[in-house]
């Protein structure tokens, strides 16, 4: 078990198992100056960052999955493997293997962003393209490590709305250390997050793709960033610097969003190859000749949300049956298309044109700008619905339509359950079953309540055993 401050993995080391993305030697042990001889060894080892992600969760599961699970969008199939039934009766544990595994690639992670910051101070290009590439490579590494350390505050401490100036979060890592350093508040990990996000930004020149951080990139996720901290003046500033570099799909084409035939619509995305030899989505669900066996099928409540001329009900969902039942099986990630294509293997989206489009819509609505969240709402509207006529809501009419198109929108992305802690809400399921028309098995638990210990993560046991200044979450 890998343990983040006693045991860190030796970066020649690791830089020597990438050796398929990384122009490197597999030696036993390399010293960081034979790591970083040359400007190229920057971006290379920035690449890692991004391998190291997809580490989180066997590549994606806890990003997407975990959080539809947890939330009420997704409802266990009795017909599946019937896995991860303590996220979804919210009865997890510290020894828990999914929270623990994230734990360790997220600070596997920032400890490789890390080192790139640390040598780069040291290093001297030689001409100007090399000095270009390395700081555009420290900027990616800011930025990494502000995600990296977003998505673990959002995990295992409370929300920024909900937490005081002493609420525990998670410890914010500025260097590469072996050492037992303690959790910092809440409110401090986002000050530090923001900080290495506008440095990002001042440090990215070069266009990277929608698989690597660019200038546009951190500006998309500095808005998310206030968005969760409820500062939604600044979240619509840096919408406004985004939004621009991105475009929302037509209907026709916004199912090959989920086929990976287009980049059109995504902001960010963690690319996945047949190479990798993970297809992350089987947590969904497995084909067989027998059809599609589900582990978790759309919850009922859910399905009758989308209209029928509604784009994304036969993207996100397909209908068939599995051992003489009817399912309203995830359609969204099984795979790209091709007779010889790989089931399930798909890239994970982890920003898109459309969450920032309608976290913009919000930021307007909170700032008492009714109407820009109304034309935001309409414009995502006019690329969902076939015949779309405008909507003219306003007040609690129009804030309820935004927030039910971003559950819509972002179903089974790993947005719910964080956007319900967001907001300090319950969750309350409904008593629907798991077969296609609601019948079938219920939850086995209905309710959350904003204040239960189960929005907080257990740190990991085998953190807390290392670790004698780390503290435990409530409840565990």
């Amino acid at each position: 078990m890998k343990k983040i401050f006693l045991i860190l993995v030796t970066f020649g080391l690791f830089l020597a198992g990438c050796e398929d993305k990384l122009d490197m030697n597999p030696h036993q042990s390399l010293s960081e100056a034979q790591t970083f001889s040359k400007a190229q060894d920057f971006e290379n080892a920035v690449r890692g960052v991004y391998t190291e992600m997809l580490d989180a969760g066997a590549k994606g599961e806890f990003r997407v999955i975990f959080p539809d699970v947890a939330s009420d969008n997704l409802i266990q199939c009795r017909d599946g493997r019937l896995t991860l039934s303590d996220v979804q009766d919210w009865n997890l544990s510290s020894d828990h293997y999914y929270p623990g595994n994230f734990w360790a690639a997220q600070y596997d992670a920032i400890n490789i962003a890390n080192k790139v910051i640390a040598n780069a101070k040291e290093f001297e290009a030689v001409d100007e393209a090399g000095r270009q590439l390395i700081e555009n490579a420290v900027g990616e590494a800011y930025a990494l490590k502000a995600i990296l350390h977003f998505d673990l505050v959002r995990i295992f401490g409370e929300s920024y709305e909900k937490a005081t100036d002493q609420s525990p979060g998670i410890p914010y890592m500025e260097e590469a250390r072996i050492g037992f350093p303690e959790r910092e508040t809440v409110r401090s990990n986002y000050d530090n997050i923001v900080a290495d996000l506008k440095t990002a930004i001042d440090k990215l020149t070069l266009e990277n793709g929608r698989t690597r951080i660019n200038k546009s990139t951190a500006q998309a996720y500095l808005a998310k960033v206030y968005f969760f901290m409820g500062d939604y003046d600044n979240a619509i500033t840096y919408a406004n610097k985004a939004l621009p570099n991105y475009g929302l799909n037509t209907i026709d084409a916004f199912p090959s969003i989920w086929t990976d035939e287009t980049d059109k619509g995504v902001i960010f995305k963690l690319a996945i190859t047949e190479q990798d030899g993970v297809e992350w989505a089987n947590g969904f669900s497995q084909t067989s000749p027998d059809g599609t066996k589900s582990e978790y099928v759309c919850d009922y409540e859910l399905y009758q949300m989308y209209d029928a001329n509604d784009v994304r009900l036969n993207t996100y969902i397909t209908t068939s049956e599995f051992n003489g039942t009817n399912y309203n099986h995830i359609k969204k990630f099984m795979g790209r298309p091709g007779a010889n294509a790989t089931p399930n293997l798909v890239d994970i989206k982890a920003l898109r044109t459309a969450e920032l489009l309608l976290t913009r819509a919000e930021s307007y609505y909170m700032t008492s700008q009714e109407g820009k969240a109304l034309d935001d709402l309409n414009a995502l509207r006019s690329h969902r619905y076939t015949g779309f006529t405008p909507g003219t809501e306003t007040g609690q009419a129009l804030i309820d339509e935004i927030r039910k198109q971003r559950r819509l929108e972002l179903a089974f992305e790993g947005d719910r359950w964080f956007d319900l802690k967001r907001r300090n809400v319950d969750i309350t399921r409904a008593s629907y079953g798991d077969h296609a028309d609601g019948t079938g098995d219920v939850y086995r638990v209905l309710t959350l309540d904003k204040d239960d210990p189960q929005w907080l993560y257990p740190i990991p046991d085998y953190e807390m055993n290392a670790n004698p200044k780390m503290k435990q979450n409530e409840g565990y």
